[in-house]
């Protein structure tokens, strides 16, 4: 069985690989079109070794609180990124009229709409990390709400 120490030994594991890619120039336009997707399995790759440290710490704990914070930083970190080129689309007057292009970001836009709330409700307790979150939180509701 694994420890919370293991556990946390993977998630900053998947952090830290997350964050090198993200510093890679080249790496945007993957962010820009498929940030949703690479957000959802980022959580998908962390959410199993959190689960466990929550039942081992519990979710006030220190370790618990630091790794849910650069969790919740990084996926809507992605998911900002996913939602930029739908937003300069909503500015172009032919978006709506393109119904292959609409559907498509109709769909991105759900995916991250339901990847924020996730991510708003990880335990925050940094006021610029909660900052953060709660921007990327209200760029997606207010591109939910356009569809």
């Amino acid at each position: 069985m694994a420890s919370t120490e293991q556990s946390k030994e993977m998630i900053m594991k998947v952090i830290k690989d997350i964050e090198g890619k993200m510093n890679d120039p080249s790496f945007f336009e993957k962010l820009s079109n498929n940030g949703h997707n690479i957000s959802s399995d980022f959580l998908n790759s962390v959410k199993i070794d959190l689960n466990f440290i929550e039942m081992q710490v519990g979710r006030k704990s220190p370790v618990y609180v630091e790794l849910s914070e650069a969790i919740a930083l990084i996926g809507s970190g992605c998911l900002r990124w996913a939602t930029a080129k739908t937003r300069v689309l909503f500015s172009t007057s032919d978006f709506r009229k393109n119904g292959p292009l609409y559907y498509s970001e109709k769909v991105k836009i759900e995916k991250c709409y339901e990847l924020i709330k996730i991510f708003s409700n990880m335990e925050m307790q940094d006021p610029a990390i909660k900052s953060v979150v709660r921007e990327v939180n209200d760029i997606i509701e207010g591109l939910h709400a356009q569809f």
